[in-house]
């Protein structure tokens, strides 16, 4: 009868005021994680401005032809426009801050060997390589 007491009996007005103390407090600090989780995720796959350089070398002298672009992450283009085209010898680099670049270039002539490499930084992220006549190479990063 003691047991069937303690578990239908009423809470004293002290533990009561006790135990909602600590759910706000559990409740509070709750909210504050998911609220930091939530932060954390969005900015943890937010996109950022990253320094891209477009490297076109190969055999020296050689001329191509492309484009290049670049996207930030919501979809606008980089300065408004979607891509530049451009003639050009190898050697050469283009430098772009962007959250996604892609290039497109091609040989203009039978001979030689055209690469491109994408670097981040300081890092090659994507290239390619081609003797093939009037080949093209077209590649993304971000």
């Amino acid at each position: 009868m003691l047991w069937e007491k303690q578990v239908t009996g009423s809470i004293p007005v002290a533990h009561q005021l006790r135990f909602k103390r600590i759910f706000l407090k559990y409740r509070l600090v709750f909210g504050l994680v998911v609220l930091l989780i939530i932060s954390g995720s969005v900015g943890g796959c937010a996109w950022r401005n990253n320094e891209f350089t477009i490297r076109v070398s190969g055999t020296d002298g050689l001329e191509f032809s492309g484009e290049y672009g670049a996207t930030l992450a919501d979809g606008r283009m980089r300065g408004g426009k979607e891509s530049k085209s451009v003639n050009g010898i190898v050697p050469t680099e283009y430098s772009i801050t962007a959250d996604v670049v892609w290039c497109s270039f091609a040989k203009q002539s039978e001979g030689g060997t055209l690469k491109v490499e994408i670097f981040k930084g300081n890092e090659v992220i994507s290239e390619s390589t081609t003797s093939i006549p009037y080949g093209v190479i077209s590649l993304d990063a971000s």
